[in-house]
């Protein structure tokens, strides 16, 4: 398993030391980023990029939770793991953080089990979550991805999710912007939200498929992107050129499927 950005965050000195020797030393030398106030985690998650996180849920200024909450926001495909030291019911608590996508509640060391045992305890329960996180081989080919979207966010989240299969991702706010890349770099799949100021994706994929045409290019897969799914909006992307549709908000399962659809069969032809 190579390494991952992992952030993790407790308000106990002791466990945040814990939680560092199992994450750098147990897991394989993963890229921890250790906080010790909830309150600072969605800050940290909107400003860089992490692979999962690992949160205490009895952080006393914001727990486990609240922080959960405010990490959905930009980040709603994080894998997230809540530790908590509750050693009763918390029934109410665990239906809240599957509404919010946790991938699982594991139970922190006890200060009774020596340091080596309560690390290796805590390594092999985190190494079967993260292995649920850990790229699948597919014989969709490294591709270069362009992602057209006037929102910051979504970029990086479906930019985050392509580089997981180590596609490189270029971005774009706009179908000018969007044409200007595409003239000089010919990505081999563009995203294109539908919706955007200045030049739509409507408008900016029915100028590409000109430009394929005028230059005899390879066509490119050009997939709509948008918060309307519904039969319209996909007829609307098919009328305009595109190639396939994928909503949002984003999915890694689905965006998977579709690069799988389009770039696995070894006839097809890549470009750029």
């Amino acid at each position: 398993m190579g390494s991952l950005r992992i952030l993790a965050a407790d308000d106990a000195p002791v466990m945040r030391r814990l939680l560092r020797a199992t994450l750098e030393t147990q897991l394989g030398h993963q890229i921890v980023t250790m906080l010790s106030d909830g309150n600072d985690v969605a800050q940290h998650v909107r400003e860089q990029s992490f692979d999962f996180a690992v949160l205490d849920l009895e952080m006393p200024r914001c727990d486990g939770l609240t922080a959960l909450a405010q990490i959905r926001k930009s980040a709603p495909e994080l894998p997230v793991v809540l530790l908590t030291a509750a050693t009763g019911n918390f029934h109410r608590a665990a239906q809240r953080a599957h509404e919010l996508g946790a991938m699982a509640f594991l139970p922190k060391p006890s200060s009774r089990k020596g340091v080596n045992e309560s690390i290796q305890l805590l390594a092999t329960a985190l190494q079967r979550t993260i292995a649920q996180i850990t790229p699948r081989e597919t014989a969709t080919p490294n591709l270069h991805a362009l992602v057209v979207d006037d929102s910051p966010t979504n970029q990086k989240i479906l930019g985050r999710i392509l580089q997981t299969w180590n596609h490189r991702v270029d971005t774009a706010r706009n179908g000018i912007e969007a044409e200007h890349i595409w003239q000089f770099r010919s990505p081999d799949v563009v995203f294109m939200d539908c919706e955007m100021p200045q030049m739509d994706g409507y408008t900016a994929s029915r100028r590409l498929r000109q430009h394929e045409t005028d230059g005899r290019r390879n066509q490119a897969v050009i997939v709509g992107i948008s918060g309307s799914n519904d039969s319209t909006t996909r007829e609307k992307c098919l009328d305009a050129g595109m190639t396939s549709f994928l909503p949002k908000p984003f999915n890694r399962d689905r965006t998977r499927a579709l690069l799988d659809e389009h770039f696995a069969a070894p006839e097809v032809a890549r470009h750029g």
